[in-house]
């Protein structure tokens, strides 16, 4: 279930948490979370022709398989390949 919680408090609760190492992310971040961004390729794509090699979909794909989240790929995935795992 989502929580309301004041802004103000927000923003002391992640500054406490940065400051005891609770939290991957420093407080600034919660602009991120607030104000999610939205990106478009449009205009690169319209102004030098550029196109994305893969979907955000594959992308996610094979950065969770490249940090071990997800199996490696069946031989029938087509279009998404198979990242070697990095050594941890």
């Amino acid at each position: 279930p989502r929580r309301r919680i004041p802004l103000r408090a927000m923003w002391r609760l992640a500054g406490l948490m940065w400051k005891l190492r609770q939290s991957e992310t420093p407080p600034g971040n919660l602009h991120f979370a607030i104000n999610p961004w939205l990106v478009s390729y449009e205009k690169l794509k319209r102004e030098t022709g550029w196109r994305p090699s893969y979907t955000s979909r594959e992308t996610f794909v094979i950065t969770m398989r490249a940090h071990g989240r997800l199996a490696a790929a069946p031989a029938s995935a087509a279009g998404v390949p198979d990242v070697p795992v990095a050594a941890a």
